[in-house]
């Protein structure tokens, strides 16, 4: 059985290091100068996307499939990324679920 939905953790600002408490990671404290830095972006748009995967040969960056292909960011916008393009790439699916939970993809020959 997992922990109850009112339990409180602890975790880690990615901007300034402090840990802080809470029911789930915010990624950042609730300091002004930290909780400033939280993602606001525009939305990738449709053209821009397309430059992408044209510009990755319309193929997964890590496994090179060809089919269910999306824009990822390689340093998430939570974690201080940007949608500039040398930080998106074009993944499959499968390939992006799994950099969902892995973040060491050395072993594939593919870093951030």
């Amino acid at each position: 059985m997992g922990a109850p939905s009112w339990a409180i953790y602890e975790f880690v600002c990615v901007a300034c290091g402090n840990k802080y408490r809470g029911h789930f990671n915010t990624k950042f404290c609730q300091r002004d100068e930290c909780w400033s830095r939280r993602a606001k972006r525009k939305s990738l748009t449709h053209n821009f996307k397309q430059d992408i995967l044209e510009r990755d040969g319309f193929a997964c960056q890590i496994c090179g499939a060809r089919r269910n292909l999306c824009v990822d960011h390689i340093v998430a916008i939570a974690n201080g990324g940007s949608n500039d393009p040398k930080n998106l790439q074009t993944l499959c699916r499968t390939c992006n679920m799994k950099k969902s939970y892995k973040r060491d993809w050395s072993h594939l020959g593919k870093t951030p």
